[in-house]
């Protein structure tokens, strides 16, 4: 399978992965929120988690966010906003990395991850 034919966990109903404010921007800062939101493409059904997880601290960095705009505003900063939550893809992690899709978060086990394979998170 070539990588155009490779299947997208992404439907036209799921936003963008990224949202980018202040992009004209001539500050010489980048402010990035990787954490902002909590997001979960459809096609991954919650990942078998309750809002309760999504809606916690394993799903999101709760009021991240309204820190990172406030502070783009007031530096007049671009700021790269991550929509998707943590148990998606923590993009703080590389790609190979087995905590990238993690399995379990604080104690949680998160179905949809359980036996992601390194190929499966390319």
């Amino acid at each position: 399978m070539t990588l155009a034919q490779k299947p997208t966990i992404l439907c036209a109903a799921d936003p963008g992965p990224v949202e980018i404010v202040n992009a004209a921007s001539c500050a010489p800062i980048l402010l990035v929120c990787e954490h902002a939101g909590q997001v979960v493409p459809q096609s991954l059904k919650r990942l078998g988690v309750t809002d309760e997880v999504i809606d916690s601290h394993r799903g999101w960095d709760i009021g991240a966010l309204e820190v990172a705009r406030g502070v783009a505003d007031r530096l007049g900063a671009a700021l790269v906003i991550q929509r998707y939550s943590r148990l998606v893809f923590d993009s703080n992690r590389p790609p190979e990395s087995p905590q990238a899709v993690p399995e379990e978060v604080d104690g949680v086990t998160i179905p949809g991850n359980v036996g992601i394979t390194p190929a499966d998170q390319r």
